[in-house]
């Protein structure tokens, strides 16, 4: 059998894939990458456990499951946007102050 732990800041769980399966879906399972998995969800309360027993696992790009998210309209650029808009500011500032140093010297 085949544990896979997924860790975020607002929630844990787990992936099962039982020995039938492992060598079906062994090539597919790499550290760092992400993976789209398929089956069935247990909640096991008495030790608040989460675990998904996989039936299908896929493979995904970061740029596949952004698709994805704007397909869905769930994609949200406001982060990418700021973050670009701060990394302008910052870059305007940088060189206000070597201006600044250079008309001083």
């Amino acid at each position: 059998m085949v544990f896979l732990k997924c860790e975020s800041f607002d929630y844990d769980f787990e992936v099962v894939i039982f020995p039938k399966d492992v060598e079906k879906y062994i090539a597919q399972l790499q550290e760092d990458k992400i993976i789209i998995v398929s089956g069935n969800l247990s909640i096991n309360f008495e030790y608040k456990r989460k675990s998904i027993q996989a039936r299908d696992i896929k493979l995904a790009s970061i740029s596949q499951v952004r698709d994805q998210a704007r397909d869905l309209d769930l994609f949200d650029t406001s982060r990418s946007r700021a973050s670009k808009a701060s990394l302008e500011q910052e870059e305007s500032f940088e060189q206000e102050l070597e201006e600044k140093i250079q008309s001083h010297q």
